[in-house]
This record gives structure tokens, C-alpha cells and sequence, in this order.
């Protein structure tokens, strides 16, 4: 006697735990490249301390290297992944598209130059560099800014997710009025 169960359709299961959310994400490029930024900079922090190494006893603050590793692992690796998964994750927590998805793709560009500009300019302590990659940076994260606060405030559901995503960029607000 054989007892054969029915087949399970798994082919729409990840459509079912993304509670349908398939026609609101974002093409994986977008997301997976901040990923590969953060990959990119966390790199760049440890040939940053390499490079401190040999002025490292004589350094007491201020512009150089070992500045522009914290910066690279901070901006680069931290920043860069929190973007990245908030783009991927934020249209199935908030059930609705991210606005204006050519920008949210394109805002990667100027946050990788500005960035590797800012790190220039605090490793070979070139002031102008650093501040012009500053400027960019502060573009970017406000236009970033923008983005989820539109999706926050349109988001149904999920209370908490919208609670910690309003406290995220709470802090933004306040990290670039600090800048």
C-alpha cells in the first residue's frame, strides 16, 4: 500500500512569504551593489590602516589614514549595507514600491565617488577633497533620506518596522545637521 502524498506547488512560496511583494522590489542590481560597495570600502579600510602603519606612532588625530579607514569601514561598510538592505527590504515591510526607483539605482554612483573623494582627501590630508566629498555625501544621504520617508509615511502595517525606520532616520537628521 503506498501512501502518496499530493505534490506541494513550491513555486510561488517565496511570492507567499513576501506577502506578494514581487511587483514592488527593486531590480536585485540596486540593492546588491551597495552590498558590493560595502565589500569595496571594508577593503579599502585595511589598505588604509596599511598605509597608517608607517606613521601610525606619530599620529595624534586629525587627517590621515588611519581617519580615512574609520571613515572607509563607518560610510562604507556600514552606511552602504544599511542602504542596500533598506532598498531591498523596505517595499516588503512598507507593501508598497519604493518612489522613484531610477533614483534610488542612480544615487549609487555619486555616494561611491563621494565617498572614495572623502577618503582621499583624509588620507592624503587634501581638505578640499574631503569636503567636496563631504558635500557629495550629504547629497546623497538626504536624497536617501527622501526616499524613505516617502515610503515610511505611505507604509500600511507593520508598526514596528515603520517605529525603527522613522528612528533611522531620525538619526540621519541628526547626523547630517552634525556634519
Amino acid at each position: 500500500m503506498s501512501s502518496k502524498r499530493p505534490a506541494r506547488d513550491t513555486g510561488k512560496l517565496g511570492g507567499l512569504f513576501l506577502g506578494g511583494a514581487g511587483g514592488r522590489l527593486l531590480p536585485a542590481s540596486v540593492p546588491l551593489r551597495w552590498f558590493a560597495a560595502a565589500a569595496f570600502f571594508h577593503l579599502w579600510a585595511w589598505l588604509a590602516l596599511a598605509l597608517a602603519v608607517p606613521t601610525w606612532p606619530q599620529w595624534h588625530g586629525g587627517l590621515g589614514w588611519p581617519l580615512a579607514a574609520l571613515h572607509a569601514l563607518t560610510l562604507g561598510t556600514l552606511v552602504a549595507s544599511a542602504i542596500g538592505a533598506s532598498l531591498q527590504l523596505l517595499p516588503v515591510a512598507s507593501r508598497q514600491p519604493v518612489r522613484w526607483p531610477r533614483l534610488a539605482g542612480w544615487l549609487w554612483w555619486p555616494f561611491v565617488g563621494g565617498l572614495a573623494l572623502l577618503l582621499l582627501g583624509m588620507g592624503l590630508a587634501r581638505p578640499p577633497w574631503l569636503a567636496a566629498g563631504a558635500a557629495v555625501l550629504l547629497a546623497v544621504l538626504a536624497a536617501w533620506g527622501l526616499l524613505l520617508a516617502l515610503n515610511l509615511r505611505g507604509a500600511r502595517g507593520m508598526p514596528g518596522v515603520q517605529a525603527h525606520g522613522w528612528i533611522a532616520l531620525t538619526a540621519l537628521v541628526l547626523l547630517g545637521a552634525s556634519a
